[in-house]
């Protein structure tokens, strides 16, 4: 055991952080500036505390990974407990056409937008929200508003905001050819 009022009185120090997937952003935890414990709490690495709490605001979808890692542990092994609460499965834009004009139907594909509208919304670029005809967890169809740009739709649920997925104001030019070729025995 730490020494009574030791600087730091912490024995083992182990170190937590969360990464999204593809392992591309790595999330620390919340930590106070010893010389100002009144101001507020920044993200950083903790080698004070034994309690550390990560919080991470609009979470991707995917498989996280959780580290556990021991920056001091002179008296080892150490065992730890791993507390996680409020997951949330924020809805998945999976494909859209990426184009339309005003007054046209348009539907979206993806997971996680919940089997009912409620209070859910669908916003165009640049934030203009959509007025939508059909609401099930992986469909949603609903007509491209007035005042549209270029940019990502999102869909936003009680669980968060979707990843963006690219639309413009603009006629689909959908085009048709025939392909004529000749068949060969191979």
């Amino acid at each position: 055991a730490g020494a009574v009022n030791a600087n730091p009185a912490l024995v083992n120090d182990l170190d937590l952080t969360l990464v999204e997937p593809y392992g591309l952003i790595t999330h620390l935890p919340w930590v106070l500036d010893p010389a100002n414990p009144s101001g507020n709490a920044t993200a950083g690495t903790d080698s004070i505390n034994n309690v550390e709490q990560v919080y991470v605001a609009g979470p991707t979808s995917g498989t996280w990974t959780v580290r556990v890692t021991g920056s001091n542990v002179p008296q080892g092994p150490q065992q730890y407990s791993l507390v996680a609460e409020d997951f949330v499965n924020a809805p998945v834009i999976d494909r859209m056409l990426p184009c339309g004009e005003t007054g046209d139907s348009v539907t979206i594909y993806g997971s996680a937008f919940g089997k009912t509208q409620g209070t859910s919304t669908v916003q165009f670029p640049p934030g203009v929200t959509a007025t939508v005809t059909s609401w099930s967890a992986t469909r949603i169809v609903c007509t491209v508003p007035a005042g549209v740009g270029t940019g990502d739709v999102t869909v936003t649920t009680d669980e968060g905001t979707s990843n963006g997925a690219y639309f413009s104001n603009q006629p689909c030019h959908i085009q048709y050819f025939p392909l004529i070729w000749k068949s060969c025995s191979s």
